[in-house]
């Protein structure tokens, strides 16, 4: 818009310089020289995104969009990511779902086929919600002052129920005859997130169906969008219902993967690759984003690269921060980017190609800093100063031994990081947790680590390197707790069996400290996923750790056993 306004004004001058009403000198030549120069430098560098999408209006547009593609197969599962529970920089007005949660007085819990909700107080179980012998398996649970929230899946669709706290009488539910994929509750709205693949069998003027207290429903075309460039063979819906309204929900469906979501308080980022049908991949995302009031499609941006994960991205003061790395195949050179998106979705901001050679593993965001890991040995650990938004820096390149895949922030000025112990050959041989001091970003400190080494365990796994459903943390109270799983092997016997563990420690901003485990396989001679501790809680100074089949309670001193509930 600034270049057009620009050459405007240099066709006027010229036209009245031709007319004879401005006289050629060394004042209006400098005028002419330096309009020029700006208006050459705002055209090349405004970048206007050649993403566009398409509103439906008839079922053949949709068949002729994708009818091209229908006998298309992938290499590779691109569909969107199922996301669990990140815990990351937590905001109280978004929330996120878990297969166990409190209110402080009740524990609710998945255990098989049914909820069970447990008093806190005595640890009885005081009432179950059962699903035996129907197709629905719960789950991720939410609780409010007023609800239980119970979604999950009853063959490959998404069913939720919403009950009365009370007597946990139904108050009305849902389905979509989809996947789930993820979900958040933002106050009273819940969002649910789905996915499909479309059969090239499938009838041509079939839409996404829903059903809302037992009425079946179809997605009305008007609400259904294709973001041109992705793969169109898929269906992906977004659901919006009020939790504590009988209102119908809302609905938007688009044809692509989407591949990875990010939600902030307003908006859903979704980001997938822009799809090339030679190789399925392009070394480019298209970011899409959508209103959460409206459910629409706001904006769209192509960047470079693909976005790992969903911390990857980040929207703060109104902007949205976002890494990405690209892969060469034909040389197989690798190099990382981040990205400034405004409001309008255009790019204000950049900064390419650093750590060449790598990819990223790990990385936040918190606040003006960006903290990004790549690959290596000795890993390079970043700290991007975000303050001027358009001219995102390197302040601090380090190299810190083995690998991080998860960075948490633990407050502003540190994060704990999950991560590998590596060997000279690039390979495992242990798990480990760091403390890391970022307050001076010039003086980056690794304050506090522990290290879970293979050799003492027969190998060993935390889900906490990717994901956070099972992590606790409490900065209150100054509690860390992951589950640690290990394997056995017993002489004479070819199969190895694993066992697991809650490791508990207490965390400040002056390092870790162990103070021991948890585990409920006490009693077990083998593996038995029901004995797997989902989720560690605090509730009134002691720690409850749940499993399918147990409820413990144990002092946060010492954790001694102070009671047990098996479910």
């Amino acid at each position: 818009m600034h270049g057009i306004v620009v050459l405007i004004i240099i066709g006027v001058l010229y036209i009245l310089i031709l007319k004879n009403k401005i006289k050629i000198n060394f004042i209006t030549l400098f005028l002419l020289a330096l309009i020029g120069v700006s208006s050459v430098y705002l055209l090349t560098n405004i970048k206007k995104t050649n993403v566009t999408y398409v509103k439906m209006e008839t079922p053949e547009q949709i068949s002729e969009i994708w009818k091209n593609y229908s006998n298309q197969v992938l290499e590779n599962d691109v569909q969107l990511t199922r996301t669990l529970n990140p815990y990351k920089v937590l905001d109280e007005n978004l929330r996120e779902p878990n297969q166990v949660i409190t209110d402080d007085e009740n524990i609710y819990s998945i255990s098989g086929s049914k909820v069970v909700i447990t008093q806190v107080k005595d640890l009885d179980v005081i009432h179950e919600i059962t699903y035996i012998g129907q197709p629905f398996r719960p789950m991720f649970l939410y609780v409010t002052n007023e609800k239980l929230i119970v979604i999950g899946e009853a063959g490959k669709k998404t069913r939720g129920y919403i009950y009365n706290k009370g007597d946990y009488s139904e108050f009305k539910n849902f389905q979509m005859d989809a996947t789930y994929i993820t979900s958040r509750l933002i106050n009273d709205e819940l969002f649910i997130v789905s996915s499909k693949i479309l059969d090239h069998k499938m009838k041509t003027k079939e839409r996404p169906i829903y059903r809302y207290n037992g009425v079946t429903k179809y997605v009305p075309y008007s609400s259904i969008y294709y973001v041109k460039n992705t793969y169109p063979n898929n269906y992906v819906n977004i659901m919006k219902t009020n939790i504590n309204k009988k209102d119908d929900p809302k609905i938007m469906s688009y044809l692509g993967l989407g591949q990875v979501l990010y939600f902030s308080p307003a908006h859903i980022y979704i980001a997938e690759e822009r799809y090339a049908k030679d190789t399925g991949n392009s070394n480019k995302t298209i970011l899409i984003k959508i209103n959460n009031q409206n459910l629409n499609i706001s904006g769209l941006q192509e960047v470079s690269g693909y976005v790992l994960d969903q911390y990857s991205l980040n929207e703060y003061k109104g902007n949205l921060r976002v890494a990405t790395s690209t892969h060469d195949e034909k040389n197989t050179k690798e190099s990382n980017h981040v990205y400034i998106l405004n409001d309008d979705m255009k790019i204000v901001g950049r900064l390419e190609n650093f750590s060449e050679g790598n990819e990223i593993q790990a990385a936040v965001f918190i606040k003006d800093k960006a903290y990004i890991e790549t690959f290596n040995i000795l890993d390079p650990f970043y700290v991007i100063d975000l303050k001027n938004e358009k001219k995102p820096k390197i302040i601090n390149e380090l190299k810190f031994e083995g690998y991080n895949t998860n960075f948490v922030p633990y407050d502003e000025n540190h994060i704990l990081a999950f991560g590998l112990v590596l060997n000279n050959n690039k390979q495992s041989i242990g798990l480990k947790v760091s403390l890391y001091d970022v307050e001076d970003p010039h003086k980056v400190t690794i304050i506090s680590k522990d290290t879970i080494m293979y050799k003492d365990y027969n190998s060993a796994y935390t889900d906490v390197l990717y994901d956070c459903q099972s992590l606790l943390l409490d900065r209150d109270k100054n509690i860390l707790g992951f589950p640690i799983v290990y394997w056995i092997n017993e002489k004479g016997k070819e199969v190895a069996y694993y066992k697991q563990f809650y490791s508990i420690y207490h965390v400040d901003t002056k390092g870790l400290k162990k103070l021991g485990k948890i585990s409920h396989y006490e009693k077990a001679m083998f593996n038995n996923v029901d004995d797997d501790i989902k989720r560690g809680l605090i509730i009134n100074n002691k720690i409850y750790t749940v499993s399918d089949k147990l409820i413990k309670e144990n002092s946060l001193n010492k954790l001694r056993l102070i009671n047990e509930v098996h479910l």
